[in-house]
Protein backbone atom coordinates (compact mmCIF):
# COMPACT_ATOMS: atom_id res chain seq x y z
CA UNK A 1 0.00 0.00 0.00
CA UNK A 2 0.92 3.56 -0.39
CA UNK A 3 1.52 5.82 2.48
CA UNK A 4 -0.51 8.97 2.75
CA UNK A 5 1.39 12.13 1.80
CA UNK A 6 3.09 14.02 4.56
CA UNK A 7 1.03 17.18 5.30
CA UNK A 8 4.17 19.12 6.28
CA UNK A 9 5.81 18.67 2.88
CA UNK A 10 5.71 21.39 0.26
CA UNK A 11 2.85 21.09 -2.20
CA UNK A 12 3.80 20.38 -5.78
CA UNK A 13 1.52 20.02 -8.81
CA UNK A 14 2.98 16.61 -9.58
CA UNK A 15 2.94 14.23 -6.66
CA UNK A 16 6.19 12.52 -7.67
CA UNK A 17 8.15 15.71 -8.38
CA UNK A 18 9.86 17.26 -5.43
CA UNK A 19 10.79 20.93 -5.80
CA UNK A 20 14.44 21.39 -6.62
CA UNK A 21 16.28 23.66 -4.26
CA UNK A 22 17.00 26.92 -6.01
CA UNK A 23 20.34 28.51 -5.42
CA UNK A 24 20.90 31.96 -6.73
CA UNK A 25 24.58 32.58 -7.41
CA UNK A 26 26.20 35.62 -5.92
CA UNK A 27 26.89 38.27 -8.53
CA UNK A 28 30.53 38.42 -9.51
CA UNK A 29 32.04 41.55 -8.13
CA UNK A 30 35.27 43.08 -9.27
CA UNK A 31 37.67 43.47 -6.37
CA UNK A 32 38.06 47.05 -5.25
CA UNK A 33 41.17 48.78 -6.42
CA UNK A 34 43.50 50.26 -3.89
CA UNK A 35 43.64 54.00 -3.45
CA UNK A 36 47.18 54.08 -4.88
CA UNK A 37 46.08 52.37 -8.11
CA UNK A 38 43.16 54.79 -8.46
CA UNK A 39 45.39 57.83 -7.94
CA UNK A 40 48.00 56.51 -10.40
CA UNK A 41 45.24 55.81 -12.94
CA UNK A 42 43.92 59.37 -12.68
CA UNK A 43 47.41 60.91 -12.82
CA UNK A 44 48.33 58.72 -15.80
CA UNK A 45 45.12 59.61 -17.62
CA UNK A 46 45.59 63.35 -17.05
CA UNK A 47 49.23 63.27 -18.19
CA UNK A 48 48.23 61.17 -21.19
CA UNK A 49 45.49 63.63 -22.11
CA UNK A 50 47.96 66.50 -21.89
CA UNK A 51 50.39 64.63 -24.17
CA UNK A 52 47.58 63.75 -26.60
CA UNK A 53 46.26 67.30 -26.83
CA UNK A 54 49.78 68.66 -27.29
CA UNK A 55 50.67 66.10 -29.98
CA UNK A 56 47.39 66.51 -31.87
CA UNK A 57 47.69 70.30 -31.68
CA UNK A 58 51.27 70.24 -32.95
CA UNK A 59 50.30 67.90 -35.79
CA UNK A 60 47.47 70.18 -36.90
CA UNK A 61 49.70 73.26 -36.56
CA UNK A 62 52.48 71.60 -38.56
CA UNK A 63 50.01 70.62 -41.29
CA UNK A 64 49.46 74.31 -42.10
CA UNK A 65 53.04 74.36 -43.41
CA UNK A 66 52.30 71.63 -45.97
CA UNK A 67 51.51 74.32 -48.55
CA UNK A 68 55.23 75.13 -48.68
CA UNK A 69 55.77 71.79 -50.40
CA UNK A 70 54.50 73.43 -53.59
CA UNK A 71 56.79 76.50 -53.39
CA UNK A 72 59.08 75.13 -56.10
CA UNK A 73 56.22 74.18 -58.41
CA UNK A 74 56.70 76.55 -61.32
CA UNK A 75 57.84 76.22 -64.90
CA UNK A 76 58.50 72.65 -66.01
CA UNK A 77 58.11 71.23 -62.50
CA UNK A 78 54.87 69.30 -62.07
CA UNK A 79 53.04 69.24 -58.73
CA UNK A 80 49.71 67.96 -57.52
CA UNK A 81 48.43 70.64 -55.13
CA UNK A 82 45.26 68.66 -54.40
CA UNK A 83 47.31 65.93 -52.73
CA UNK A 84 48.82 68.51 -50.39
CA UNK A 85 45.32 69.58 -49.34
CA UNK A 86 44.33 65.95 -48.92
CA UNK A 87 47.32 65.43 -46.65
CA UNK A 88 46.22 68.34 -44.48
CA UNK A 89 42.73 66.90 -44.16
CA UNK A 90 44.13 63.48 -43.27
CA UNK A 91 46.16 65.00 -40.43
CA UNK A 92 43.13 66.93 -39.17
CA UNK A 93 40.92 63.85 -39.40
CA UNK A 94 43.49 61.73 -37.56
CA UNK A 95 43.75 64.27 -34.75
CA UNK A 96 39.96 64.52 -34.48
CA UNK A 97 39.55 60.74 -34.56
CA UNK A 98 42.19 60.39 -31.84
CA UNK A 99 40.48 62.93 -29.58
CA UNK A 100 36.96 61.53 -30.08
CA UNK A 101 38.06 57.91 -29.63
CA UNK A 102 39.97 58.77 -26.48
CA UNK A 103 37.07 60.79 -25.07
CA UNK A 104 34.52 58.04 -25.65
CA UNK A 105 36.82 55.32 -24.32
CA UNK A 106 37.75 57.29 -21.24
CA UNK A 107 34.15 58.17 -20.38
CA UNK A 108 32.84 54.63 -20.92
CA UNK A 109 35.61 53.01 -18.88
CA UNK A 110 35.31 55.58 -16.11
CA UNK A 111 31.55 55.01 -15.94
CA UNK A 112 32.12 51.25 -15.61
CA UNK A 113 34.82 51.72 -12.97
CA UNK A 114 37.66 50.40 -15.13
CA UNK A 115 41.16 51.73 -15.63
CA UNK A 116 41.36 54.65 -18.07
CA UNK A 117 45.06 55.55 -18.28
CA UNK A 118 45.62 53.64 -21.54
CA UNK A 119 43.01 55.50 -23.63
CA UNK A 120 45.18 58.59 -24.18
CA UNK A 121 47.97 56.25 -25.32
CA UNK A 122 45.63 54.70 -27.88
CA UNK A 123 44.62 58.19 -29.02
CA UNK A 124 48.28 59.20 -29.28
CA UNK A 125 48.94 56.21 -31.52
CA UNK A 126 45.97 57.15 -33.73
CA UNK A 127 47.19 60.75 -33.98
CA UNK A 128 50.71 59.63 -34.91
CA UNK A 129 49.45 57.24 -37.59
CA UNK A 130 47.16 59.95 -39.00
CA UNK A 131 50.04 62.41 -39.05
CA UNK A 132 52.28 59.91 -40.83
CA UNK A 133 49.70 59.21 -43.54
CA UNK A 134 48.98 62.92 -43.92
CA UNK A 135 52.65 63.80 -44.36
CA UNK A 136 53.14 60.95 -46.83
CA UNK A 137 50.13 62.08 -48.87
CA UNK A 138 51.22 65.73 -48.84
CA UNK A 139 54.76 64.86 -49.90
CA UNK A 140 53.45 62.86 -52.83
CA UNK A 141 51.93 66.09 -54.16
CA UNK A 142 55.26 67.92 -54.14
CA UNK A 143 57.62 68.43 -57.09
CA UNK A 144 57.86 65.39 -59.35
CA UNK A 145 61.28 65.36 -61.04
Amino acid sequence: MTEPPDPTSVWSPLPSAAPAPQTIPEPLRRPRRSRTVTILDIVGAVLGWIALIAAAGMAVFYSFFFVMITDSCFGPTVCDEDRVGDGMFIVWGGALLALVTTMVGTVVCAAKGRLVFYWPLIGLAIAIVGFHFGVTTAESGGPQH
